[in-house]
């Protein structure tokens, strides 16, 4: 993603999102990116899925938004959809 924004000329910051205490990525966007004095809105999220027959799926995602995970289900053709790790 960010080698197709810098190829581009698209002005862009990379936003490293920090584990939390028990070392798993925080959930809420809205309160660290607020707690930055960023607008959640004017970022992107990279969503990383796994689909049942084992192919990844990158979805970007506006920073307030959230997955639609039928949509995205029904148009990969998939019955199963996971979050990678």
């Amino acid at each position: 993603v960010t080698e197709l924004l810098a190829n581009n000329a698209i002005p862009f910051d990379v936003i490293e999102i920090p584990l939390s205490e028990d070392k798993k990525p925080i959930r809420n966007l809205e309160e660290l990116l607020s707690g930055q004095g960023r607008d959640p809105n004017s970022v992107v999220r990279s969503l990383l899925f796994k689909t049942g027959s084992g192919q990844f799926c990158l979805l970007a995602v506006a920073g307030g938004g959230r997955a639609d995970w039928a949509a995205l289900r029904k148009q990969l053709g998939e019955k199963k959809l996971r979050m990678a790790e």
